[in-house]
């Protein structure tokens, strides 16, 4: 019974962090897509020598991704889940 009880625990916490790896993966990716098209309009600008389209361009990218502020909160929250990470586990925060 008690092994029962122990083993449906365990598997409730390993599928929890399945879904939590997959939420951040997706989160990840997204913002990563996000950054890859902003530096293809810098490519695109550095041929073009226009900042001006350059930066109408990357206001446009972000603005389709929900905006700099949620852009921001989201990478906040990333960087305080890994510093909070490397304290837990006794290694130094790394760039």
């Amino acid at each position: 019974m008690f092994n029962k009880h122990i083993l449906k625990i365990q598997n409730n916490a390993k599928q929890r962090l399945q879904e939590l790896r997959d939420k951040h993966l997706t989160e990840t990716s997204e913002l990563l897509a996000t950054f890859g098209r902003v530096l293809k309009a810098s490519t695109k600008a550095k041929e073009t020598q226009d900042n001006a389209v350059f930066g109408e361009q990357v206001q446009s990218i972000l603005d389709e991704h929900g905006g700099t502020e949620l852009l921001l909160q989201s990478v906040l929250v990333f960087k305080k889940k890994r510093s909070c990470r490397s304290s837990r586990s006794g290694n130094e925060a790394r760039p």
